[in-house]
């Protein structure tokens, strides 16, 4: 399995949460910069069978992962 993760820095949450900047669009994007990363970079790596989507927010010292946002 590869597990791709996307972060998210906040110093407060003055602007909101973190997770509420991972949009749609950053999620589409982010699948296919994965897929283009694999197309050129796969071969000699073991066969990848699942990928999964995790999103990190970083609050402060506070770090908070949630896993398959997609």
């Amino acid at each position: 399995m590869l597990v791709v993760c996307e972060v998210k820095a906040r110093r407060n949450q003055a602007f909101g949460s973190p997770f509420e900047a991972v949009t749609h669009g950053k999620v589409l994007r982010l699948r296919r910069a994965t897929a283009a990363f694999l197309n050129a970079n796969g071969v000699g790596l073991p066969p990848i069978r699942e990928v999964r989507f995790d999103a990190a927010a970083v609050i402060g010292a506070q770090v908070e992962v949630r896993e398959s946002v997609v």
